[in-house]
């Protein structure tokens, strides 16, 4: 009598049906933002309506629960909703549903597969914002420092608009203006200049400290600690 282990599938069999279980799985996730974009457009005609002040005001009160480390989903639409005006206003780009949908995918911490010229660097603004929110710094992770600075100045307006600061990271920064960047609530950089920062704070951090962080007390360290990354080109920076 055969064991029930050898009736499983083998070889190639075995691979198809774990590529497609894993197909399967993420399905859910898929339908799911794209209902939740869905309602973002929806709410687009209405928020088109608000004056600037009315938008910021908006803004101000719907970032008390991701400040608050509290947000729902309701609060998630009603956010990437209001950031979507703001993005239109300031850029004259129009997000649309799978940009949307990847947005808040990316903040729940998922992987976002996106073609060229679908705009992965401003589909990363939306969770960004978000993370920002949190005031203890977001990362936004790209290939080179040329991308680093120009996202930095494109995006800026946008981020003021929200209430946020933020600079941009590039190699030939020293201490002082490095530590100022990493102060910003959201900071662009690539994942070199990241790690350099990161491993070398780890040296200087006094002993016994929990991380580095530039609040240690020591004047050498530049981060203010690791919160929250948004990786730009992951195929490229996770290569």
């Amino acid at each position: 009598m055969k064991s029930e282990i050898e009736t499983l599938p083998r070889g190639l069999d075995a691979l198809w049906l774990r590529a497609t279980g894993r197909i399967r799985a993420c399905r859910p996730y898929r339908r799911q933002y794209l209902r939740s974009a869905a309602g973002v457009i929806a709410r687009g005609p209405r928020a088109a309506k608000w004056s600037d002040f009315a938008l910021m005001q908006r803004l101000s009160r719907i970032s008390i629960p991701f400040r608050l480390g509290r947000d729902s989903i309701i609060d998630r639409i009603l956010a990437a909703t209001a950031i979507r005006e703001v993005i239109r206003r300031r850029t004259h780009m129009e997000l649309f549903q799978v940009q949307i949908a990847g947005a808040l995918a990316l903040y729940d911490g998922h992987f976002v597969e996106m073609a060229t010229g679908e705009g992965k660097s401003i589909t990363a603004v939306i969770p960004a914002v978000l993370n920002g929110w949190r005031r203890r710094g977001c990362h936004v992770i790209t290939v080179n420092d040329y991308l680093a600075e120009r996202d930095a100045r494109e995006f800026r307006d946008i981020y003021a608009f929200a209430g946020l600061s933020v600079a941009f990271i590039k190699q030939e920064m020293d201490g002082p203006e490095r530590r100022a960047a990493y102060t910003a609530d959201i900071t662009y950089a690539t994942n070199k200049e990241i790690c350099a920062d990161y491993l070398r704070d780890g040296l200087l951090r006094p002993a016994g400290m929990p991380g580095p962080s530039a609040t240690d007390g020591n004047p050498n360290c530049v981060q203010r600690g690791l919160f929250a990354g948004i990786v730009d080109e992951a195929d490229s920076v996770l290569y």
